[in-house]
């Protein structure tokens, strides 16, 4: 171990040393100066916290590569510094099985990936503005070959105007005879219009009349409608006056009837001839009341009927 120790210390890169299990044991002051910590901070830590979550994995493989007895050279992870921020380191990995500890070596390369990105940010850029210029001019050419063709197109309709233009000359002759003759059938037009208007002033005359004439027939209808639905209501009152009479009247009538008839077949005793008067009061009070009920009944019926019909004129 001792032999590492000028190495160790005097090393320009950053060097650590740490255990089977990935936990920092030594640091060099080169790892506290570029990283901001001390050597408290980092020691008995896991060599894994201090990561960029987006490089773990990678990490975590590079170092299962050391179990396998394979060395990892030139590989970059981002390590956090004391101010949460995270630098770029390229990492030599080796394991001393003499010491069993991981040796490693990193070298700050911050300043080279970000100038490796900002070049390559420039690059793409460039490429982006080529591809723009490039559809620009593919642009600029199509928008000359319509131009062109547009001017070509224009040509083609300056003949044509000129040639329209003689047209529209004789045109103008033809439509000046044309004129004259259209102002003589205007004035035919205008007579006719006057003729009309008069045909068709007698004519909503008529019109008028025939709607007054429709207007009373379909009223006469409507009443007409109105008159048998009326009348049918009646009849349908006079068949159940009919039935209330039938049902009505001969109930107590029968029962005085029956009561007669005892009284002429046999001789009662006064309980019994007591008994049949009241029977015969009662029928007759029952006729009476119902009576009374289709006297009433027969009155609204006509009353109604009479409320109800419309004379037709």
């Amino acid at each position: 171990m001792y032999r590492y120790k000028h190495f160790f210390h005097r090393n320009l890169d950053l060097a650590c040393f740490a255990n089977p299990d990935s936990y920092i044991e030594e640091v060099n002051e080169k790892f506290t100066t570029v990283l901001g910590y001390t050597s408290e901070d980092l020691c008995n830590k896991k060599f894994f916290e201090f990561i960029h979550p987006d490089d773990l994995a990678s990490t975590i493989k590079a170092m299962e590569h050391l179990a396998e007895g394979k060395e990892t050279v030139n590989f970059v992870s981002r390590f956090k510094t004391k101010t949460n921020s995270h630098r770029y380191l390229e990492w030599n990995f080796v394991f001393d099985q003499e010491i069993n500890k991981i040796c490693a070596v990193a070298r700050d390369v911050t300043g080279r990936v970000i100038a490796n990105k900002e070049l390559l940010n420039q690059i793409q850029e460039k490429e982006r503005l080529a591809s723009e210029l490039h559809e620009v001019n593919r642009a600029l050419d199509l928008q000359n070959s319509l131009k062109q063709k547009r001017t070509d197109e224009l040509l083609i309709a300056n003949t044509t105007l000129i040639i329209q233009n003689a047209e529209n000359v004789q045109r103008s002759a033809e439509l000046t005879v044309a004129n004259l003759q259209l102002a003589f059938e205007i004035e035919e037009k205008k007579k006719r219009t006057t003729e009309l208007k008069l045909a068709n002033d007698l004519l909503i005359l008529q019109n008028a009349e025939k709607e007054k004439r429709t207007l009373e027939l379909i009223n006469t209808r409507s009443t007409l409608k109105k008159t048998e639905g009326f009348l049918r209501e009646h009849i349908a009152g006079l068949e159940q006056m009919l039935f209330m009479t039938s049902h009505g009247v001969r109930q107590p009538v029968a029962s005085i009837l029956g009561i007669i008839h005892l009284l002429d077949q046999s001789l009662c005793a006064p309980n019994e001839h007591k008994k049949l008067m009241d029977y015969i009061k009662h029928s007759a009070l029952a006729l009476d009341t119902f009576t009374k009920k289709l006297t009433v009944f027969m009155y609204n019926l006509g009353k109604d009927h009479e409320n109800r019909v419309s004379p037709l004129y």
